[in-house]
């Protein structure tokens, strides 16, 4: 991380912990700790829009008894689902549900 941050002098920085995920806009160098969690990234490549998260659980319906969880991030089903629709509320950008790079 310190040489990214040497590298680009200004650049934004964020550590996530667990149950932590976002999407950023504007470059930002991001770094976590695993262990038996997952962290995924995302990258709209046309608008240069990234999106990361942290998460330690598989199903948040496995564990939680509400119609949705009080965390998302935590959750890989959950959180995988708020990049894509978090994208499709940006200059109505429509995400495609494959792994593809394309728009």
């Amino acid at each position: 991380m310190h040489k990214v941050l040497t590298q680009y002098p200004g650049i934004a920085s964020r550590f996530l912990m667990i149950g932590e995920g976002g999407l950023y806009e504007e470059a930002t160098a991001i770094q976590t700790v695993l262990g038996s969690c997952v962290s995924v990234t995302f990258l709209h490549t046309p608008t240069k829009i990234g999106a990361i998260f942290h998460a330690l659980l598989p199903g948040w319906a496995d564990f939680e008894k509400t119609p949705f969880p009080p965390n998302p991030y935590k959750y890989v089903d959950s959180a995988s689902e708020l990049p894509r629709s978090k994208l499709r509320s940006i200059k109505g950008i429509r995400p495609r549900t494959d792994s593809s790079n394309q728009e």
